[in-house]
C-alpha cells in the first residue's frame, strides 16, 4: 500500500519539543496524564535567535538530507503560523520572524487569540485550533490577568504527520527512528543556548522499543517458563509422548490467551501483558497436568477407557478448582488500579481457556494418539507382574480383594496382544460395574 493515502491516525506523528527536560510521573492532572513537564529556565523562544532556529528547524524536516518522510501539508508548526500571520498583518511594518524581544511576547498573544476567536485568516495556517496544547505560557496561558511582559513562553511544540504507517514492523520503524535522532541531534548542535533543550517524541518510539525490547525478553523468560514445565510434567508423567501432548496443549492455551490480550481486547503490549505471558505459562499447565498424569496412571489399556477414568476421576476437581479461580478473579475487576483490573480479566480469561482446552483439546489428543502401542515398564510391573512365563498371568486388586485372572497362553501358542488388552479391560470394567473398580 502507499502510506501517504493512509489516514492521519493510521500513521506515525512525530512532535520536536523544546524547553522540556523531564516529566514527573508523580504530578499528573488531566492535563498532563503522564506527568508534569519539567521546564527547563534555559529556554527562552522571545530571543531572536530562538526564534529564528525554531523556524528553520520546521522548515527543514520536510526537505532536509535525513528521511524523515514528512507528508506533503503535515506540518503543524506555531512559528511557522506566527510569521505567515505576521507577514499578512504587519506587512507595513515589515514584522516578520524573528520579533524583537520586548514585542515578541504581545505579538504572540494577539496572533493566540486572533487565531482562537477566527478573527485570523487561516489561508495558510498550519494550525486553526488548540494553540494551548502547543504553546505553554508560565503564567496561566498570559491571560489578560497576567501582565504580558512579564509572562515567558515555556515550551514550543511542533508536530509532523509522516508517512510512517503503524502496520510496520519495528524493526523497519527504527530506521526512521533513526533518522529523526540524527536530524534532532544536528539541530540541536546549532541551537543557541536559548533554544535548548530540544527533543523528539512519538507514541511510535514507544511501540517500536517495547517490540524490540520487552518482546525478545518476554520470549526469552516464556521459553525458560514453558521448558521448566514440560520437565515438570515429564518428570509426573514419566511418558514422553503424553508429556508431549500436555505441552501442546499448555502451548495453545498461552497462545490464546495472548491473541485475546492483544486482538480481542486490543491492549499494547506491555508490562502487564509481558509478565502475564510468563507467569501463566505455570496457571495453564496444572489442568491439562492433572489429567494426564490420571490417564497414563490408569490400569485399562485402551485411551477411550483412559480417557474416561481420568474425567470420572479427576475431572471433578478441575473443574472446581477452575470455578473458584475464575470467581477469586472477579474481585479484581471493580479495581480501579489499571494494572490490578488487568490482571484480573487476564486471571479470568486464562482459567476459561485451560479449562476448554484440558477437557476438550486435551482428552481429544490423548484420545488418538495417547494410548502406547505396548504396554510401559510401570504398568508392566504393576499390572502383569514381572513373570514373563508362559503361566497364566494372576493380577490381585488389593484395594478391594477381588482378584482378577487374566491373560495366560494355550499350549499351542501366545494370546495375541489385542486380545489381552480387551480382556483386562474387559476385567477391570466388570470389576467396575460391581462397584469394586475405580470408574463406575
Amino acid at each position: 500500500f502507499t502510506p501517504t493515502l493512509l489516514d492521519e491516525d493510521a500513521v506515525a506523528a512525530v512532535n520536536l519539543v523544546w524547553g522540556v527536560r523531564g516529566l514527573a510521573t508523580s504530578e499528573v492532572s488531566a492535563l498532563y496524564p503522564n506527568g508534569e513537564p519539567q521546564f527547563s529556565g534555559s529556554f527562552n523562544i522571545s530571543d531572536p535567535a530562538a526564534q529564528v532556529h525554531v523556524l528553520e528547524t520546521c522548515k527543514l524536516a520536510n526537505r532536509s538530507r535525513y528521511n524523515l518522510l514528512v507528508r506533503d501539508g503535515g506540518i503543524r508548526c506555531p512559528m511557522l503560523d506566527f510569521d505567515l500571520w505576521l507577514s499578512q498583518n504587519y506587512a507595513a511594518e515589515g514584522y516578520r520572524v524573528p520579533v524583537a524581544a520586548r514585542q515578541f511576547n504581545s505579538l504572540l498573544v494577539e496572533f493566540m487569540q486572533a487565531v482562537t476567536d477566527g478573527s485570523a485568516d487561516d489561508d495558510g495556517l498550519t494550525i486553526t485550533e488548540d494553540y494551548d496544547t502547543y504553546i505553554v505560557w508560565d503564567s496561566c496561558e498570559a491571560d489578560d490577568d497576567v501582565a504580558i511582559s512579564t509572562a515567558r513562553v515555556v515550551m514550543h511544540r511542533a508536530k509532523f504527520i509522516t508517512n510512517i504507517a503503524n502496520s510496520w514492523s519495528a524493526t523497519r520503524q527504527k530506521k526512521y527512528y533513526d533518522e529523526w535522532n540524527d536530524f534532532v541531534k544536528e539541530r540541536r548542535r546549532s541551537a543557541p543556548d536559548t533554544a535548548k533543550p530540544l527533543f523528539h517524541a512519538s507514541w511510535n518510539w514507544v511501540q517500536t522499543f517495547t517490540a524490540l525490547t520487552i518482546i525478545p525478553s518476554t520470549l526469552l523468560a516464556c521459553g525458560i517458563s514453558f521448558t521448566i514445565a514440560f520437565g515438570a510434567i515429564l518428570i509426573f508423567t514419566r511418558n514422553l509422548r503424553i508429556s508431549i501432548i500436555a505441552a501442546l496443549s499448555v502451548f495453545s492455551i498461552v497462545i490464546c490467551l495472548v491473541a485475546v490480550m492483544t486482538y480481542v481486547l486490543e491492549w499494547k503490549f506491555g508490562a502487564v501483558e509481558a509478565i502475564s505471558i510468563t507467569i501463566f505459562v505455570g496457571f495453564s499447565v496444572d489442568y491439562s497436568l492433572h489429567l494426564a498424569d490420571r490417564f497414563h496412571g490408569s490400569w485399562f489399556l485402551h485411551s477411550s477407557l483412559r480417557m474416561r477414568e481420568a474425567v470420572l476421576g479427576v475431572g471433578s476437581s478441575v473443574l472446581a478448582a477452575a470455578i473458584t479461580t475464575f470467581g477469586s478473579s472477579l474481585f479484581l475487576l471493580a479495581c480501579t488500579i489499571v494494572p490490578f483490573k488487568k490482571m484480573g480479566i487476564v486471571i479470568a480469561a486464562n482459567t476459561a481457556i485451560s479449562l476448554f482446552f484440558s477437557m476438550g483439546f486435551l482428552l481429544a489428543l490423548l484420545d488418538v494418539f495417547g494410548s502406547p502401542t505396548q504396554l510401559s515398564s510401570r504398568d508392566k510391573s504393576r499390572c502383569w507382574g514381572q513373570s514373563n512365563s508362559d503361566e497364566a498371568a494372576e493380577t490381585e486388586l488389593t484395594s478391594t480383594g477381588l482378584a482378577i485372572v487374566v491373560g495366560g497362553s494355550t499350549a499351542g501358542g501366545d494370546k495375541s496382544k489385542a486380545a489381552e488388552e480387551e480382556q483386562w479391560d474387559h476385567a477391570l470394567m466388570l470389576a467396575a460395574s460391581e462397584g469394586l473398580g475405580g470408574a463406575s
